[in-house]
């Protein structure tokens, strides 16, 4: 019944990016039941509204937390991408294969990046083409810097060319970029926090 639904496959994948806490079946569960115990919050309470605002918190509050984890988990992975791409390299480097350096990664590096290279090596394995392999983990991790990896690769096995010199300057450029980010995020916290304190002044002063 649950997969007759429209726009399911966005919340299977919603739950697959968040590192499938749990299943489609028990998310929908949690969700009912957090509704159900908002519209009876808001019975006791003798409010049609609250009970509706109640209900629509209680079912949307699951699909909250799990767009926080898949956040959590995106951010996990595109630190541990350049690490990935630089050991890639070394294995291409000391001769072996692009596919044996994908599973080289997933044996080495940790969670939730070793999840996902290992489930590209498998899909390979088990019949993919390497393009279909990767560009099924792009639709898998939406971040841009896999993007151009898979984009590099690809283009690699096209048209020829140093695969090891093109993983060396994706790892290069993209610690690069984190460098900047850190950078600007240190040199901003003073005027981000005023900011903070300037947009909640006005409602805790209309609370009191």
């Amino acid at each position: 019944i649950l997969a007759s639904l429209p726009r399911i496959r966005n919340l299977q994948m919603l739950l697959h990016q968040a590192g499938n806490p749990c299943n489609l079946g028990t998310l929908a569960l949690i969700s009912g039941t957090l509704a159900l115990m908002g519209i009876l919050g808001g019975s006791l309470q003798g409010s049609k509204l609250l009970s509706l605002v109640l209900a629509g918190a209680g079912a949307l509050g699951p699909v909250w937390w799990l767009k926080f984890l898949r956040k959590r988990r995106l951010a996990a992975f595109e630190e541990q991408f350049p690490e990935a791409v630089e050991m890639m390299a070394r294995a291409l480097r000391a001769g072996h294969g692009f596919s044996s350096a994908l599973q080289m990664a997933s044996e080495e590096m940790e969670d939730p990046l070793a999840e996902e290279f290992a489930r590209t090596f498998a899909d390979y394995s088990y019949g993919k083409s390497l393009e279909e392999a990767l560009w099924a983990l792009v639709g898998r991790i939406d971040l841009k810097d896999l993007k151009f990896f898979v984009t590099a690769v690809v283009m690699q096995r096209e048209t020829g060319g140093n695969l090891t010199e093109v993983l060396d300057n994706i790892s290069h450029i993209i610690r690069g970029r984190f460098r900047l980010l850190r950078q600007v995020k240190a040199l901003s916290a003073e005027g981000r926090l005023s900011g903070y304190v300037l947009s909640l002044m006005a409602p805790v002063l209309l609370g009191i």
